[in-house]
């Protein structure tokens, strides 16, 4: 039995598969950072004044409170959400929706591969191809999801 043709094809197959989560990734990426690139705007959208009102402004002022983080919003707490808003604005020094809105494309296109892998390794290596197409043709197509271009700094991973 000849083990170094099954091991270099098992290293050959995996190349091919990260190549096609690559390139599914950058697909999904390159749809919503030029979506970003033609509608985004600076202007807060929607809830994103709560966000400023309840998290950057008392934080600003020196007196967030740990229920500011964990406090409802509508029917979610959505305590990840709030503290990657936070982070973003601690390292950018100032709050800026478009910010938001391209590392939550990077989030989306992160899950859409992770869909994409998931659903590859169940099924099995023969609809491989179907559902790597299948996954970049829901995620690219659906890219605003039909939302406002602005929803797009809403984080719905971490909601």
């Amino acid at each position: 039995m000849d083990l170094s043709n099954g091991s270099s094809g098992l290293v050959e197959s995996r190349k091919h598969f990260a190549v096609w989560l690559a390139a599914l990734f950058v697909a999904i990426l390159g749809a919503k950072l030029r979506l970003i690139q033609i509608y985004a705007t600076n202007i807060p959208y929607w809830d994103q004044w709560d966000e400023a009102r309840m998290l950057f402004k008392p934080w600003l002022e020196g007196h967030l409170t740990w229920s500011a983080w964990v406090a409802p919003h509508n029917e979610h707490r959505i305590f990840f959400t709030r503290a990657l808003d936070w982070l973003e604005v601690w390292l950018n020094g100032q709050w800026d929706p478009r910010l938001q809105m391209v590392v939550n494309a990077f989030i989306h296109a992160g899950f859409a591969v992770g869909l994409a892998a998931t659903i590859w390794y169940f099924t099995g290596k023969k609809k491989r191809r179907p559902c790597l197409f299948f996954a970049r043709t829901v995620f690219h197509a659906s890219v605003r999801g039909g939302k406002h271009p602005a929803w797009l700094s809403v984080c719905d991973v971490f909601s």
